[in-house]
């Protein structure tokens, strides 16, 4: 009896990392939120610390979140197999960009 795909540990850690890395958007944004409500609370009572706070805190939050989304994605490009591709996959040909017109070229 094999072990089947993705039950050693790198394949439990890429399940781990993928809930936490559709968690972490939302929890972002409720940071982003708690900061705008803190920073109109802010100014609606005239500079209160006690908002100022509640600013410094989402603050803390927000770069806190970010890093740990960082150190994901560090993580999950250690585990991949794609090496040190960070485009993951994507190759020559793959992407096309559209075709501008400018007015100098006569084009219109």
């Amino acid at each position: 009896m094999g072990i089947s795909k993705g039950t050693d540990l790198a394949g439990l850690v890429r399940i781990i990392i993928g809930y936490i890395d559709q968690l972490i958007p939302v929890l972002i944004a409720l940071a982003l939120v708690y900061f705008f409500i803190g920073v109109v609370r802010y100014i609606k009572n005239r500079g209160d610390v006690k908002y100022r706070t509640a600013i410094a805190w989402s603050l803390v939050a927000l770069f806190v979140l970010l890093s740990v989304w960082g150190i994901l994605r560090i993580l999950t490009n250690s585990l991949s197999n794609t090496g040190s591709d960070p485009w993951h996959g994507l190759r020559e040909g793959d992407f096309t960009a559209p075709a501008v017109n400018y007015p100098w070229d006569g084009a219109y």
